[in-house]
């Protein structure tokens, strides 16, 4: 087995990121000596394939419709944290392949019910969701990283297959624990006073999308692929940390997608719906009642209309 992986291993797991000196740093050694090693799976999104992108409203006027603020975000809105593939204030494009997994994302109540034990108090007993439809223009490579602990019921057994797959390929078991490793740290839930922990994720989400990976004879885990060359992924899927704690486990999986692939249309917005969701009881809630909707996109802003049911 390789010792100076299984070391690394150790050492990532003991190891706090504090300031960006220190992630500069720990980012060009897993460059160099550590993304390098890892076989990556890659998986195919189908063209015609609907993702769902959802956001909390703030505004008052819901008449109106931006592609702007259902996208990814704006570059004036500042946000100074890490997320699960990006670094502070990066843009990229989050969506999920299920509209539900996509609104427990951004939902005002399931994270604050995730931050507190017992006798939740919430602000508000109500809040509105805005979720963009969008649909995949062209097949698409992306690179697979839910090879972590958790998987929603319906996947296990896909789950259990791709391990399996893993490992006939990878013989070091110091490797494949990396791997998994990594994995899982996609899986953590995060608030933005320890998004720090956020970082490796960050670190192998970059260096997978700056087209850095190159895959090595005999892995065989990308067929057909040319070896001789960097392998171009255009996105990564990651299971959703807001599966662990749902009740029942939410399905589906989220995708990040860079910027790109949204100005060059290659994913396009075809509709949107503007969501309420209420809270009956501290531990109920109805999770999307339509109040308005628009089917047939095609500019930028745009004027809903009233759900009818």
């Amino acid at each position: 087995m390789n010792s100076q992986i299984c070391r690394i291993v150790d050492e990532l797991r003991n190891l706090k990121i504090t300031d960006t000196n220190q992630y500069a740093v720990q980012k060009k050694h897993l460059y160099s000596n550590v993304f390098n090693q890892l076989p990556i799976f890659g998986t195919t999104i189908s063209k015609g394939l609907l993702v769902y992108r959802s956001v909390p409203i703030f505004r008052t006027d819901l008449s109106i419709g931006r592609k702007k603020y259902i996208s990814y975000r704006p570059s004036e809105i500042e946000y100074p944290f890490f997320n699960r593939c990006s670094e502070p204030n990066q843009q990229h494009f989050y969506c999920s392949d299920d509209r539900w997994l996509s609104m427990t994302e951004c939902s005002y109540f399931i994270s604050k019910s995730e931050e507190m034990e017992s006798d939740i108090q919430f602000e508000k007993n109500t809040e509105l969701i805005e979720v963009g439809v969008w649909r995949i223009e062209e097949e698409m490579m992306v690179a697979d990283l839910r090879y972590g602990s958790y998987s929603p019921p319906q996947h296990e057994l896909d789950l259990s297959a791709r391990k399996q797959n893993y490992e006939k390929i990878v013989k070091d078991d110091c490797i494949t624990h990396l791997f998994q490793y990594i994995n899982s740290c996609f899986e953590i839930p995060i608030r933005k006073n320890n998004h720090w922990e956020y970082w490796l994720t960050a670190s192998i989400s970059n260096y997978l999308l700056e087209d850095r990976y190159k895959t090595q004879t005999g892995w065989g885990n990308i067929p057909g692929l040319d070896t001789s060359k960097a392998i171009k992924f255009q996105g990564i899927a990651y299971h959703s940390v807001k599966g662990i704690k749902a009740s029942p486990p939410l399905k589906g999986c989220n995708i990040v997608f860079p910027t790109y692939l949204i100005d060059s249309g290659k994913i396009k917005l075809i509709g949107s719906g503007i969501f309420e969701t209420k809270q009956l009881d501290s531990k109920t809630f109805i999770l999307d009642e339509l109040k308005k909707i628009k089917t047939d996109i095609t500019a930028n802003a745009w004027c809903y209309d009233d759900y009818k049911g």
